[in-house]
Order: C-alpha cells, then structure tokens, then sequence
C-alpha cells in the first residue's frame, strides 16, 4: 500500500516510517515544480523502505463512502428565484475543508463551473447533516470532484466537516 505524504507550503513533507511509526520532517524542494502527486521510494532508519505518494494538495482529504444528493439548479433569467433542473443520488468518495469528491449513480449532463446543491451526512456520532453549493471543477465519467463555493467558519456544515476531518 501507498502511504500518502502530503506537502506543505514551505516543501516540507512529514514521513511517518509504517513499520517503526517513527516521523521525519524532509525538504521537498525538489518536487514543488511538479503539479499532480509524485510516487517515491522512502527508506527509514530503522532499515524498513516503503513506497509513497507525495501529495500536493492544499488540503487533507479524508476517504469516505457517505450517501447523498445533489439538486441541480439555475437562475432563470429575469426572475428572482432558482429553478431545479436535475436531481440524483451520490455517493461522497473524500472530502477535505474545501472540496468533495463524489460519484454519481447515473449519467448527468454536468459541465464544469457549474454550481449544484449537494446533501450528505457525515458518519460521526451526530450523523451531522452536511448541505453546501459546490462548484463542478473535475469531471472524469461518473466522478465529479467538487470545490465548496463558500467556506465560513460560522456556517455549521464547514464547522462539522473540521471537527470530522481532525478524527
């Protein structure tokens, strides 16, 4: 299995060795050119070599397998209100502070930018009720990854998925 190593803004990535635990701060200076996630050979100390994956994403992002919702909505032109167009069940694969990661069960006609309303619940104790817009920013068939259009510390949801993604 890969072990996910994920880089900072300053190219510092923490190594934490599977087999003694033990934990490395490393400059990984070399790879910040690279834009998508880097395979590596690690070698601990303690004699124990292991292959990783160095991640350069903003943000953790935590695997889930959480049902939901979506409800694809427009503006109409000239009127004040949002109209629904589409509705469908998914399936949360991730999710990080800002985004989402997500599969649909059927084919829908989504582009990217487009803004949809997703429902989920997050499996803590609470089964908190996550509902947030998210901005279509990766299509690859039924996997749509998602950004959150908005993050406030105050909105309950974004509040919920902190406290989840730190478990």
């Amino acid at each position: 299995m890969l072990e996910k190593i994920f880089v900072n803004e300053n190219n510092i990535a923490v190594f934490i060795c599977p087999e003694c635990k033990k934990s490395r701060n490393v400059d990984v200076s070399k790879y910040k050119n690279l834009d998508k996630a880097s395979k590596i050979k690690c070698s601990c100390p303690c004699g124990h070599s292991y292959n990783a994956i160095l991640e350069k994403r903003k943000h953790y992002r935590k695997k889930t397998n959480f049902p939901g919702i979506y409800v694809n909505i427009i503006s109409s032109i000239g009127a004040n209100f949002l109209e629904e167009v589409g509705r469908g069940t998914l399936k949360v694969t991730d999710i990080s502070r800002t985004g989402i990661q997500f599969t649909l069960n059927i084919q829908h006609d989504f582009s990217l930018h487009d803004k949809i309303l997703v429902e989920f619940r997050l499996d803590d104790k609470q089964k908190t009720l996550i509902k947030k817009e998210v901005i279509i920013k990766n299509i690859n068939g039924l996997k749509i990854g998602a950004e959150f259009f908005s993050i406030d510390p105050s909105d309950p949801s974004d509040k919920a998925i902190g406290f989840y993604l730190l478990k």
